[in-house]
């Protein structure tokens, strides 16, 4: 495992974890640096906090009952209303990016609402200077909004997908925007702000992007040569200004 640090250099970190759930032991992170340069700090961090949360999960887990379960796929294959195919998994992320869109098309146009246009980026903007009866009747749940932002996330990934399929974009490219987006999920959409307990997973991709070798700007994740203007977190609504200093952001 690699962790590249301030200077660009990437030195080897092998990284072993002494944790012992069932002892109780106090849990702690031990490096073994090949180099005199040690990790940086946000390096240490994410790695604790991975290791919170694997811990957290053991110490929780319950076994496993011993009951006969029956499997679904063969019991609705027995049938004569199911049939079973295979399909390429990004072509079913097309398909779940298209149904999501016909979805929540369908609810707008279940209220009537032909001044609300849904783009393909999954954007729902009004077409016209709406009145204050028009905006009263055009706002939609937090489960709504909630759909539309995660849909919004899984088109990310398979639009970048599909241009390395088509050969627009080599592996190295795409590993890069793969690991953009996220690292950078609160800053490219706006699940948190419909339900910001979010925030914890949000946390925690920026945690493994961290791991897995990302560079320290600012005091903001970055990936690559991408300039560092905003929060891997959201923005201004975050505790961020756009120059990236931090102001305030809430511990989780």
């Amino acid at each position: 495992m690699q962790a590249r640090s301030r200077r660009g250099t990437s030195p080897t970190l092998p990284i072993h974890f002494d944790a012992n759930p069932a002892a109780g032991a106090h849990h702690q992170l031990s490096f073994e640096i090949g180099t005199t340069q040690p990790p940086p700090r946000q390096v240490r961090v994410s790695y604790q906090k991975l290791l919170k949360n694997y811990v957290l999960n053991l110490l929780h887990r319950r076994p496993p009952k011993n009951v006969k379960r029956k499997n679904l796929f063969r019991a609705l294959k027995a049938t004569k209303f199911f049939q079973c195919t295979e399909l390429d998994w990004v072509e079913a992320g097309l398909q779940v990016c298209r149904q999501g869109y016909n979805m929540l098309n369908l609810l707008i146009h279940r209220k009537n609402l032909n001044y609300l246009h849904l783009d393909y980026n999954l954007n729902l903007k009004p077409v016209k200077t709406l009145t204050t009866k028009e905006r009263k009747k055009s706002r939609f749940g937090n489960a709504f909004h909630l759909c539309r932002e995660i849909l919004r996330l899984t088109k990310l990934v398979v639009d970048a997908n599909v241009q390395f399929r088509l050969g627009n974009v080599d592996a190295f490219q795409l590993a890069d925007g793969l690991q953009y987006i996220f690292s950078h999920v609160g800053q490219l959409t706006g699940m948190y702000r419909y339900k910001y307990r979010l925030m914890r997973q949000i946390r925690m991709c920026v945690c493994v992007c961290v791991s897995g070798g990302g560079c320290l700007c600012r005091g903001v994740v970055v990936v690559g040569r991408v300039g560092c203007r905003g929060s891997a977190y959201g923005g201004r609504s975050a505790g961020l200004r756009p120059g990236g200093r931090k102001v305030w952001v809430k511990r989780l």
